[in-house]
């Protein structure tokens, strides 16, 4: 079995305070690692997605990795439902590899939805949609982080999720390894963060 990782943030001064982004709790999720593991073929609703087919890899976190080659049809890399997001600019980064790192030719799509799973079916409004080209990459078979920050935004029904989807495009000649995926609020600097005090809890405005 993968792993998926919450990972939660609570800051206190001396005086017992508790610090948090605006629009989050104490026990909003701060940061989010899925592996090639968590995919499977036949998956459905919210787990975790892959076409795929997982192979030994040794330059790969947990020694697994997922293979696509790209064929005539776009395929489905890794895609995935998390949970617990905060509104806000999230910070999304792949850690991949392909086989072709030159030319401006797309052959991966990264795109990002607000989904509302509220209804009998998933409602996904797409939020970004960017392209990644194989000189991004930079080396051939060598593992990179690529990523974008998307801006997840919605209406709140109390059953909502950021979906992350990788897709290998059609017709490039490329294979693509997938390992993980880290999903996080992206950072800010502490210029561009406006606290204030109600009661004794420290509010900080992203």
């Amino acid at each position: 079995m993968g792993k998926t990782e919450n990972r939660y943030i609570r800051i206190e001064d001396w005086k017992g305070n508790v610090y948090f982004p605006e629009s989050n709790s104490s026990s909003s999720t701060a940061g989010s690692v899925s592996d090639s593991e968590s995919a499977s073929k036949d998956a459905t609703g919210t787990n975790p997605k892959t076409d795929g087919d997982k192979v030994t890899d040794s330059s790969a976190n947990n020694g697994t990795a997922i293979m696509v080659s790209s064929s005539s049809t776009r395929q489905t890399l890794f895609s995935t439902y998390l949970s617990n997001v905060p509104f806000g600019n999230i910070s999304v980064g792949v850690r991949m590899k392909s086989s072709i790192a030159t030319g401006t030719t797309p052959l991966v799509e990264l795109n990002t939805y607000f989904v509302d799973a509220s209804g009998e079916k998933l409602v996904e409004t797409l939020l970004d949609s960017v392209n990644i080209s194989g000189s991004m990459f930079k080396v051939a078979n060598e593992y990179t982080n690529l990523g974008i920050v998307t801006n997840f935004k919605g209406v709140s029904t109390g059953s909502t999720f950021l979906k992350v989807e990788l897709i290998v495009l059609p017709d490039t000649g490329a294979t693509i390894y997938f390992d993980q995926l880290a999903v996080a609020m992206e950072m800010r600097s502490a210029s561009t963060v406006d606290i204030h005090v109600e009661d004794t809890t420290v509010v900080m405005n992203v």
